[in-house]
């Protein structure tokens, strides 16, 4: 299992340990655990599935939707006031956290109502084909039934198979949930899993054991398997002869190298300190580093093209349509490379009944960057939100504004991504990586007729299944943008798409490098499923202009031809061939090397300069620190351990930092997007799936809302316990009837936490020495 995990935004590799040994991470089975020395022990298996313990000190202390802990389940519906109540909804709804104003707040259903399941569908998610296996007396879960009863799973699996319709992942994980609660409680059972039902196929040199052992023997730790404390659970282990190197199994000799703190595989070549002044390259344990200076360029470069929604020009050429609106792998390395890893993903996130969202992701070098593509968009870099230009010295990411509706971002190693709001991207990538790539934007081979392939690498022949597979959870039900047209509408007339083949048109000069005809088609498409013709025109024309001036075709004035002026805000003003690289705060430059075309759009009027993605004078600008813009007056904490506080003088562009510190209860962490110093996290819970929770006292509940709730807090605490409370903030779940369990926070004595769990685990410093034990 390969499983990346972020230590303060860095990507960081299991085994490792913080806090002087405080905080344990490491690899379980299917799961990454967390545990410290104070009892919490958190378990996430970067899918579906969280477990928190709690130590019995707490016993009938708590409070909130974890109920008492009293050992009596009956009475774990108790509101914030005190009252025993009988309903689900007005039980979770009473724990509501205080100041939760966020939108999309709201109480939902509660149960199995939420599902709406019909007779029909209960019949059938009842039997032992389905959820009923759980409670069947004959079947291979029988053995647990006596210390774990299994109604409360079964109703949850039914619940679960009615609102995705049955969908056969959603079954295999409601029964693998309950297979490791019987096996956390050392009960043996029989297989469950068989070929064509739930069988789990495991990576290479490695094979599924039912009862594999918690503890796998790693590079760093090759007897770990020793002693073991947890108890056997479902797993992959590597096969005789082979060990867990970064989570790959390789044979014993070609273990990596533990280096500064950190793990890398064999054959890993990584770049090092803030001036990239070393290459160092890991071989069979011993790690090798050389002074590096950047140098050489790739000498060709394709270009995928994602105009929309849903419309994909390959990095081979192939044009395909894909209304996919969940998360998406755009491009991808697959596999071992001797070249830098990257990944693009873009998000479409629907947003009640106001369409979508639209989030571009970029993850390279240990760098996670997230952009969204609309007006006053956040861009954050390893979860922080920054201000543009941004610079990471450590592996050479760039990204800035091209023009007032555009970012880029630009790598040392030859990968550049741009974004047009709202639904242009343009991913471009050197010839090194030709053959090697995946995702929507295909194989990058040369040869368009096999970009159809799957990330298990098969050929498929329909662009709806070759998009599915690249789709990260949810249901295809659900990943579907509305299209709503008149069919009367001839959008291949001139008033429309047609213009783009019209000999009398503006975009004749581009003929030659970008077929028109094909053009048209992609245009028609996205005309069918516009709500907004007129708008979407002009965006669609747009894109085709874009792709021509990347060719370094100049084209004429073809907004006034087509009817689409463009309104630039205050201070701007459109030009249709300006520079990519405008001026900017606070060097009034351009602040790094400009080899792009021109492109058209809004720019900067004379004696303006753009700050962030607005026009300014100059003597508004701020500071550039570190790689990183800071408005004038800005204060700011700065180092790994806020060891200053910092502050952006405007007047003179420079920043003055003073040494500083967290506060006795403070840890230095980010915190919803901000670094700094915020108060110190500690304390447990337990909610799961869409949600399910289950009590301190296995009281069992569905609940829906929509806001942030207490899950845990103390109400007859006494002075020889920490106090603390966990509070859980749910979302919405891509446009389903249910929702998830989104964030994690957690309170001890004023000190607090946020946890995110998406299809992978976000680490903070969870532990302070200043944090009360």
């Amino acid at each position: 299992m390969l499983v990346f995990l972020q230590v303060n935004g860095n990507f960081a590799s299991t085994p490792f340990s913080l806090s002087n040994g405080t905080v344990q991470v490491y690899e379980s089975g299917f799961s990454v655990v967390v545990s410290t020395d104070f009892g919490l022990v958190v378990s996430y298996d970067t899918n579906h599935y969280v477990q928190i313990s709690l130590t019995y000190t707490y016993q009938n202390t708590t409070c909130g939707l974890c109920g008492n802990f009293n050992n009596q389940p009956q009475d774990d519906f108790r509101t914030r006031q005190g009252q025993l109540v009988s309903s689900d909804v007005v039980f979770a709804n009473s724990w509501r956290a205080s100041g939760d104003d966020e939108p999309g707040c709201e109480a939902q259903c509660g149960g199995l109502a939420c599902a709406g399941c019909t007779a029909q569908q209960t019949a059938l998610y009842s039997n032992t084909d389905h959820c009923g296996i759980l409670s069947s007396s004959s079947g291979p879960f029988a053995a647990c039934h006596q210390q774990l009863p299994p109604q409360s799973f079964a109703d949850s699996c039914l619940y679960d198979l009615c609102v995705g319709g049955g969908y056969r992942p959603i079954l295999c994980q409601a029964l693998s949930v309950y297979a490791s609660q019987c096996q956390q409680n050392n009960i043996r059972l029989q297989s469950w899993r068989r070929t064509g039902f739930c069988e789990i196929p495991c990576p290479a040199n490695s094979h599924f054991e039912s009862e594999g052992t918690g503890c796998p023997a790693t590079c760093l730790n090759p007897n770990s398997t020793h002693n073991c404390p947890l108890p056997v659970q479902e797993s992959c282990i590597c096969d005789s002869g082979y060990i867990l190197s970064g989570g790959v199994c390789v044979p014993h000799a070609e273990c990596g190298c533990s280096f500064e703190g950190r793990y890398y595989r064999s054959g890993q070549t990584v770049i090092l300190d803030e001036n990239c002044g070393r290459r160092c390259s890991c071989s069979y344990g011993s790690m090798t580093c050389h002074s590096h200076e950047r140098g050489c360029r790739p000498n060709s470069y394709e270009t995928c093209w994602i105009r929309g929604p849903g419309s994909y020009q390959t990095f081979d050429g192939l044009t395909y349509q894909y209304p996919g609106a969940c998360q998406l792998t755009l491009a991808k390395v697959m596999g071992l490379s001797s070249h830098p890893n990257f990944t693009v993903t873009a998000e479409k996130v629907p947003r009640n009944q106001q369409g979508f969202s639209n989030v571009l992701k970029f993850e390279a070098e240990g760098t996670q960057v997230s952009i969204e593509m609309e007006i006053n968009g956040k861009v954050q870099v390893a979860g922080q939100v920054i201000r543009l230009p941004f610079s990471a010295g450590s592996n050479g990411i760039q990204i800035f504004y091209s023009n007032l509706r555009s970012v880029i971002i630009r790598t040392s190693f030859g990968v550049t991504v741009q974004t047009v709001w709202p639904h242009f991207v343009r991913v471009t990538a050197p010839g090194v990586y030709s053959g090697s790539l995946g995702g929507l934007c295909g194989n990058y081979n040369g040869r368009p007729h096999d970009d159809f392939r799957t990330p298990n690498g098969v050929l498929v022949n329909s662009s709806q299944d070759f998009g599915d597979s690249w789709r990260v959870g949810s249901l295809a039900a659900h990943c579907v943008e509305s299209r709503g047209h008149d069919p009367r509408t001839d959008f291949n007339s001139s008033q429309y798409c047609g213009i783009l083949r019209s000999p009398d048109g503006p975009f004749v000069p581009c003929w030659s490098v970008v077929d028109p005809r094909q053009q048209v088609d992609v245009c028609v498409e996205i005309m069918r499923g516009s709500n907004n013709p007129a708008s979407t025109l002009c965006d669609v024309l747009r894109d085709y202009a874009l792709m021509c001036q990347q060719k370094g075709v100049a084209l004429g004035q073809w907004r006034n031809a087509t009817g689409c002026a463009l309104t630039c805000p205050s201070n701007s003003h459109y030009e249709l061939c300006g520079t990519s690289c405008p001026s900017a705060c606070p060097s009034l430059s351009f602040p790094f090397t400009c080899d792009s075309v021109c492109q058209e759009g809004c720019q900067c009027n004379s004696g303006f300069i753009l700050n962030g993605d607005q026009c300014v004078p100059p003597t508004s600008c701020g500071c550039y620190h570190q790689g990183r813009y800071r408005e004038s007056g800005e204060q700011f904490w700065d180092g790994e351990q806020c060891q200053s506080l910092c502050t952006c003088n405007g007047n003179t562009g420079n920043v003055h930092c003073t040494p500083n510190s967290c506060g006795p209860q403070e840890s230095c962490r980010v915190v919803e997007g901000e670094f700094g110093c915020h108060p110190n996290p500690s304390g447990t819970c337990s909610a799961s799936g869409d949600p399910h929770y289950f009590t301190f006292d296995r009281k069992a509940y569905d609940f829906q809302g929509t806001c942030r709730y207490v899950l845990v807090t103390l109400c007859n605490a006494t002075d020889e316990l920490n106090q603390f409370s966990v509070e859980a903030k749910n979302e919405a779940l891509n446009g389903l009837p249910v929702s998830v369990t989104a964030e994690v926070f957690v309170n001890v004595w004023e000190c607090t936490n946020s946890l995110e769990w998406k299809s992978s685990i976000y680490l903070c410093q969870w532990i302070s020495n200043n944090c009360p034990h």
